[in-house]
């Protein structure tokens, strides 16, 4: 692998390690609002309840965390989970981009939009991880391809259904 490939693996990891902080704040920022200002009620408070309607995000926010710092310190089961913490959020972003834009009546619904930006970086970041200089350096097999996916179904799914 060559110096060029070496940066990049760097700079993807420590995006993806970035986001997962910035999200995992985001979601603790909002959960947190959500029960100072009684935007759930009290009848239905309960730590099950919140981490319920959150689980994937915060999942999701804890998995790019490690993630990417495994990745930095070139581990195989960091560039794994990064190439499937890239995918989701390449997914939640366009999902988003495309529900939320549609309906004018959203406040801020142009917003929405940029998440198609967003989700594009994070296919930008699935495309290099899977290049063949990172499968060669990570010995990859089908058994690891098949993991890749069967993780991503299972999420999806849990993202459409919750």
């Amino acid at each position: 692998m060559n110096k060029t490939w070496f940066i990049i693996e760097k700079i993807i990891g420590g995006l993806i390690a970035i986001w997962g902080m910035i999200a995992l704040y985001n979601i603790t920022t909002v959960v947190l609002q959500a029960i100072n200002y009684g935007h759930i009620p009290p009848p239905n408070l309960s730590y099950l309840r919140v981490f319920k309607m959150n689980h994937l995000n915060f999942l999701l926010a804890l998995a790019s965390m490690f993630a990417g710092t495994l990745m930095i310190f070139n581990d195989k089961e960091g560039w794994l989970l990064s190439i499937i913490c890239a995918a989701m959020y390449t997914f939640t972003f366009f999902m988003s981009a495309k529900f939320n834009s549609k309906s004018s009546a959203q406040p801020y619904f142009e917003f929405f939009k940029s998440y198609s930006l967003m989700a594009l970086l994070f296919l930008v970041c699935v495309i290099l991880l899977i290049q063949k200089h990172f499968r060669q350096k990570y010995h990859s097999i089908t058994k690891n391809w098949v993991w890749i996916i069967a993780i991503l179904v299972i999420l999806i799914i849990d993202k459409m259904i919750f």
